[in-house]
């Protein structure tokens, strides 16, 4: 932030036109000096980049600013995946992440536990790569103890991270990442029909919209997952029949998007 300091005050002397293309929460939620300075350096001829209203609302309440804005939603990046098939078999969840405690590994791991231990049949996949040891022996315990009801597939790229999607019903993200601001991996789920589950953090609320479950971050995550889990278990014919029509509303949220996108960058 310090280097941007210096960077915007340089090319308010030069006036070079400035934008400044925020993704992250942390200094949102928890306004810091720096920032301030930032916008003093930058005056008032700073143009802002944020990811969804939500972020732009907050940072002009947090700093007590109107600034020069526009929004620009990571879904411009994401397309949509028209190439999916109906699953079959039990309902199935997923996780894809860098898979730490702040990305939500323990706490989508307690979820597959209690899920099965109140009688919930489901499959649990999970992917990303894994720095932590503590964590690497927590998947380890995990898939020895659950079985068939839990698979890791290791770190995805490609093709690969496309099937994965393709194959879960519903993607779960308990992240607390405190600079999460509008994660790539849930425009990537909805691109492939998934409903949602996910913590009330950034800008996620507006990415889901109706398509899954917020939960406040003062709330029991595993309980109330646990409770949609078993009225979408229960609906599931339904719920499977309706992915295209999801993808259909992702694309749309796209195209516009990319209008946007191609907007500013002109």
């Amino acid at each position: 932030m310090a280097y941007i300091i210096f960077l915007a005050a340089l090319a308010r002397v030069c006036s070079y036109p400035t934008v400044l293309h925020h993704h992250s929460f942390a200094y949102i939620d928890r306004p810091r000096a720096l920032l301030r300075l930032l916008l003093r350096a930058g005056g008032p001829a700073l143009t802002h980049v944020f990811l969804c209203p939500i972020m732009s609302i907050k940072f002009a309440s947090a700093y007590g600013v109107e600034p020069k804005a526009c929004i620009l939603s990571n879904s411009a990046f994401v397309e949509p995946d028209w190439d999916f098939q109906t699953l079959t078999g039990p309902l199935t969840i997923g996780l894809l992440s860098n898979l730490t405690k702040e990305k939500g590994l323990h706490t989508f791991l307690e979820l597959v536990r209690s899920a099965r231990t109140q009688g919930l049949g489901m499959k649990a996949i999970l992917a990303g790569p894994i720095a932590g040891e503590a964590d690497r022996k927590l998947v380890e315990d995990a898939t020895r103890d659950l079985r068939d009801a839990l698979e890791y597939r290791g770190p995805l790229y490609g093709s690969s991270k496309n099937t994965f999607y393709r194959d879960i019903d519903i993607f779960v993200f308990p992240t607390q990442y405190s600079h999460e601001a509008e994660p790539t991996v849930v425009f990537e789920a909805l691109s492939a029909g998934n409903l949602i589950i996910a913590f009330d953090r950034g800008c996620i609320t507006s990415q889901v919209g109706t398509n899954g479950l917020i939960v406040p971050t003062d709330s029991n995550f595993v309980q109330d997952s646990v409770d949609y889990l078993r009225q979408a278990a229960g609906q599931l014919t339904n719920l499977r029949g309706e992915r295209r029509s999801c993808i259909d509303a992702y694309g749309a949220v796209h195209s516009s998007s990319s209008a946007i996108a191609k907007q500013l960058f002109s």
